[in-house]
């Protein structure tokens, strides 16, 4: 366990005395009176913090269903903080300001952008065996994404011929990339979230009518 928390590789400061060090899977903060052993990590909708002092035999674990959110960080700093009776140092408003300068870059474009296919081609239903059914249709001259259990509207820009993006704030702040791919017909064939597939399950493939030529017509009641 010594072994396992001894610090490796210096990795920067959370704030001047608070050195951070990478040890064997866990981060090492030189603190007083004792470093602070921490972890965190995220998926998709989730962030945990967990972190431990050996020598106090005093540990935290915080569970969060929010993974666009440092909440968990600033309360498990925070905690550690009371215990030892330190000042207060507002944990909370110190990582919302790096988080905020953090997503403060500008939005890369495709450097030699092509138009996309009429936009009729890409709407329709896809099907993935996690995330159930996500509808892609035409609203006001644009893609509308409709995914998850609430099926909510997200707006898709292009961005390069059968490549969009959207922004979805809650769950990323980087813009979040949708794939078109064809088929061997030439058609699309499938649909690909990039901020899914990073959990390795972003593939939609499109459901086929087969009592049509054509890729599926159902009708979505959110359209009429």
């Amino acid at each position: 366990m010594r072994r396992m928390t001894r610090a490796m590789v210096f990795v920067g400061e959370m704030e001047a005395g608070r050195e951070l060090y990478y040890a064997l899977g866990w981060v090492r903060m030189e603190d007083s009176p004792y470093p602070l052993i921490w972890h965190d990590g995220s998926t998709l909708g989730v962030y945990n913090f967990a972190a431990f002092i050996p020598e106090e035999k005093l540990g935290i674990v915080i569970l969060t269903n929010g993974r666009n959110t440092q909440l968990a960080l600033g309360l498990g700093f925070q905690f550690f903080d009371m215990y030892f009776k330190k000042p207060d140092r507002d944990w909370s408003r110190k990582l919302l300001e790096q988080s905020k300068k953090a997503a403060e870059k500008p939005e890369l474009a495709a450097p030699n952008p092509t138009p996309a296919l009429p936009l009729p081609t890409y709407t329709g239903e896809y099907e993935n065996p996690i995330y159930g059914t996500a509808t892609v249709r035409e609203e006001n001259g644009n893609l509308q994404l409709l995914l998850g259990k609430n099926r909510e509207a997200l707006s898709l820009k292009h961005w390069d011929r059968d490549i969009f993006t959207f922004s979805w704030h809650p769950i990323e702040e980087d813009e979040i990339k949708v794939f078109f791919n064809q088929g061997e017909d030439g058609k699309i064939a499938s649909m690909e979230v990039s901020l899914i597939e990073k959990e390795g399950a972003g593939i939609f493939k499109r459901i086929i009518d087969k009592n049509s030529d054509d890729r599926t017509v159902r009708s979505d009641p959110m359209t009429k």
